[in-house]
């Protein structure tokens, strides 16, 4: 994922600014984004993450990425989304709030099976039957970062202007 490759170059710029926070940078980004997409492993993994705009989401979101996983983004207004994706689909990797906390934890049990090379985004929607279906998208339609990131947290989590993300990547002339 080219984004999270170059985050770095970008050094102190802004990448992530929340409401009422400390805006957190690009290097410190690039930082977290890697240690966790270690975490998750080498093997391409379905990995749910409900689309909260936080940090800590944002994140993990691009971990997944990062790892060239199959990330599942779950609309964190339904209560019942990520329960019922879980039934279904069995990730391997939940990152959620539990307890007031956000943690990412394998699941134990087995997968629904091999995952397409190029799968690498589900998308939560709400379904004519009221079941959430899922958009997917190949790695090459995820590619362009980060203002689609802000769209799908914007249109994921239906309250945009909570989360504010860094809609263009700083030019060598602006850094």
């Amino acid at each position: 994922m080219g984004l999270t490759r170059r985050l770095n170059e970008y050094g102190d710029h802004p990448a992530l600014i929340f409401p009422g926070g400390t805006p957190i940078t690009y290097r410190d980004l690039a930082r977290r984004v890697t240690a966790l997409a270690a975490e998750f492993g080498p093997e391409k993994k379905l990995i749910a993450v409900a689309a909260e705009p936080t940090e800590h989401a944002v994140i993990s979101y691009l971990a997944a990425l990062h790892g060239k996983h199959v990330v599942a983004l779950i609309p964190p207004c339904n209560a019942s989304a990520l329960d019922d994706f879980v039934a279904e689909y069995a990730p391997e990797i939940i990152c959620r709030r539990v307890d007031a906390r956000w943690c990412c934890r394998a699941e134990p049990g087995e997968s629904n099976g091999a995952l397409h090379p190029d799968l690498a985004v589900l998308l939560g929607t709400s379904g004519s039957t009221g079941k959430s279906r899922y958009v997917r998208l190949s790695a090459a339609q995820s590619r362009p970062m980060p203002r689609p990131l802000s769209a799908i947290w914007n249109s994921t989590t239906g309250i945009g202007q909570r989360l504010s993300c860094h809609s263009t990547i700083p030019t060598a002339s602006q850094s």
